[in-house]
């Protein structure tokens, strides 16, 4: 998939994270025994980073999540992700990780993005209370990256996340706050290729308002637990019709839904909005677990390369044959 001048190779992304920040195998502890399951690899597809705030985000201050050696998580499995024998079996679970990171000048000073060879994206999310808050650190990240460019063309697009339900806080932004947001990366950095990701919940009117300011989109993020579907729909995949996240945290963290659930309301979002403008670029993504859900996001016009997230720890023995059927498909499709 080419945005531009950024030729990813593939057309097959990760979900933010679940490679980790780095890629590095053992940022996340189950892929060491992952690796040992036949069909198990994330060669061929594109790396997207975890995402990243402007300030530290701390277990137990403002993360979820404690990590380990600086960006790691440190449990095998993390009390901020939820999933049960019949969850899994039905392909779907919980995660409350809120953005664990140590904070962008933090990471960029790793020296880890700079040093890849390979086309990639960066994830940030600006997590202010008002959209001055995150107009400033916007513009702070973009100095970070810019200290940390060297003059050199850029490698990686950058992912824009306005739509985690982990933050602690509402994340509803009215369009223009998004363009404001997104104005700022323009002005700071002109040939940085934005990518804007959201959820089930934008409408089709927002993604249209927002187009000229970005490059293309990322859909779906994580579902915040309870929220655009009917009480019976969540009633079907949990039962006593609270999160299970709740005895951990709270009422502040009920967590997001990713998994198989998502990927019929994905298509109908999908159908939504190619009805509304066909010429957007979106990387779709959410439940995707079989090879004919990426034949199906193959025939809308608007989807021009997929993610693959929760599959890789639903069915990891699929990711592989996922992976290089996605590329394939839609290869196939651009060369038409």
């Amino acid at each position: 998939m080419q945005i531009k001048n950024l030729d990813f190779k593939n057309f097959v992304f990760g979900q933010a994270g679940v490679q980790g920040f780095f890629g590095e195998p053992d940022e996340h502890r189950h892929h060491k025994w992952y690796k040992l399951i036949p069909g198990f690899s994330f060669e061929n597809m594109v790396f997207v980073a975890k995402t990243i705030t402007l300030k530290p985000r701390i277990y137990p201050v403002s993360s979820n999540t404690e990590l380990r050696d600086g960006y790691k998580i440190k449990r095998f499995f993390p009390k901020s992700i939820w999933l049960n024998l019949r969850s899994f079996f039905k392909g779907y679970l919980l995660n409350a990780v809120g953005l664990a990171n140590t904070g962008a000048f933090d990471m960029f000073s790793y020296n880890k993005w700079q040093k890849r060879k390979d086309i990639f994206q960066l994830s940030f999310m600006p997590v202010g209370a008002t959209v001055e808050e995150r107009i400033i650190e916007t513009r702070e990240l973009c100095r970070i990256i810019l200290a940390n460019s060297c003059g050199m063309t850029f490698r990686y697009a950058l992912q824009v996340n306005f739509s985690c339900p982990n933050t602690g806080h509402n994340q509803k932004q009215d369009p223009s706050d998004i363009i404001t947001v997104l104005s700022s990366f323009r002005r700071m950095i002109p040939n940085l290729i934005l990518i804007p990701k959201f959820n089930l919940l934008v409408e089709p009117e927002t993604v249209v308002a927002v187009k000229p300011y970005c490059d293309a989109f990322c859909f779906t993020n994580t579902l915040e637990f309870g929220k655009k579907e009917s009480k019976e729909w969540w009633k079907k995949l949990f039962p006593k019709e609270k999160s299970p996240l709740l005895k951990h945290f709270g009422g502040r963290f009920s967590g997001g839904l990713s998994g198989a659930p998502l990927f019929p309301l994905l298509v109908k979002w999908l159908e939504k909005m190619e009805q509304y403008d066909d010429t957007v670029v979106i990387i779709a993504g959410g439940g995707i677990m079989k090879k004919k859900d990426i034949l199906k996001l193959s025939k809308f016009k608007i989807v021009h390369g997929v993610a693959l997230g929760s599959v890789a720890i639903l069915r990891p023995w699929r990711l592989e044959s996922l992976i290089n059927y996605g590329n394939k498909i839609f290869k196939k499709r651009n060369l038409k």
